[in-house]
């Protein structure tokens, strides 16, 4: 019996971890063999790429006097954000305190089956005023990714500085380094707008993932087994899970939830696993090029409005599991 979720908050803090004690109590007292992990991160997000934004423009700005040093400055932020996007702690990222948060698991019941990672964040991010879901829209608009269009800045920031050591005229190169440097100063304004502003209500993911795994468990497919990880510090906390844990790629699958702000947007299944995305296309819904949770693993994050997320990552796992039987029969 799936009882009224308890109250969460920020990433890493008591009452993040209070939230994470009672959900493993609530899944024991439901008969799940439940268990806490504790790992320590580093989740600062938002100051940690405001960091990187406003060293890039400190070298931007350093670059037509000190090419040199605007250049090495630059490629030490581009190392640093490259770094991350592998999933690793950039360079930058070291100069933050790491931090407690807990996992609440579940480990799937049938161990020859592929288990099906079933997850969902119990932190709570700082998202709410109107600067926040613009700049939430337009990332969700980004392609690749905001995070690759930070990293190309940088990169023009860095290659500008260069061509001044090679001595390439300075007015040319004045109006290339114009947009992204402004474009970084905007990174800056939003990360510093998101650290300080209010907390979100929590959304329904949580509960979805909870009911996901609850019907999966009562009512099991063949060929797959519902575990559940429910991580704080989101994404921080399963990728230290996934570290320690490393499993096998060949027999496990992550299905994060994610529930958008807006109860209007149908789910829409990000991934660049085949399988996944075929999978979402035999159920009816709609998918997005974009890497899961994992890049190692077969991984997807399936997000839209928590009221249609668990009809749709239902009918996502039953075609999961009928690709499953059809693989083992060839």
């Amino acid at each position: 019996m799936i009882t009224e979720l308890p109250p969460s908050g920020a990433a890493c803090t008591d009452a993040e971890r209070r939230a994470a004690v009672a959900l493993h109590d609530d899944l024991r007292t439901d008969g799940h063999e439940a268990w806490l992990e504790t790992v320590w991160v580093r989740p600062q997000d938002d100051w940690s790429r405001g960091l990187h934004a406003l060293l890039a423009v400190i070298a931007s700005l350093l670059s037509p006097s000190e090419p040199i040093a605007g250049a090495a400055l630059a490629g030490i932020v581009l190392l640093s954000l490259g770094l991350e996007t592998a999933g690793l702690p950039g360079l930058l990222r070291l100069l933050f305190f790491r931090r407690a948060t807990q996992l609440v698991l579940v480990e799937a019941d049938d161990p020859d089956a592929v288990a099906l990672w079933i997850v969902a964040r119990t932190d709570v991010p700082r998202r709410g005023t109107l600067a926040n879901r613009l700049r939430g829209r337009i990332a969700a608009a980004l392609v690749p990714g905001p995070g690759a269009w930070l990293m190309l800045a940088v990169a023009v920031v860095a290659a500008t500085a260069g061509a001044r050591i090679a001595g390439v005229d300075d007015s040319a190169l004045g109006i290339v380094q114009f947009i992204p440097t402004v474009a970084l100063v905007l990174v800056v304004a939003a990360a510093l707008d998101t650290a300080a502003g209010p907390r979100a209500a929590p959304d329904g993911a949580l509960a979805a993932a909870r009911q996901l795994h609850a019907e999966l468990v009562s009512h099991p497919p063949r060929h797959v087994s519902a575990a559940l990880v429910l991580a704080g510090a989101r994404p921080h906390g399963l990728r230290a899970h996934l570290r320690r844990e490393r499993p096998d790629p060949a027999a496990t699958v992550i299905l994060e939830l994610r529930a958008t702000a807006d109860d209007d947007v149908p789910p829409v299944l990000v991934s660049r696993h085949g399988q996944l995305r075929r999978a979402a296309e035999a159920a009816g819904v709609p998918f997005a090029g974009g890497a899961g949770p994992s890049r190692r693993l077969p991984s997807a994050t399936l997000a839209g409005s928590s009221a249609e997320l668990l009809d749709a990552a239902l009918a996502v796992t039953d075609e999961l599991d009928a690709q499953l039987g059809e693989a083992e029969n060839v």
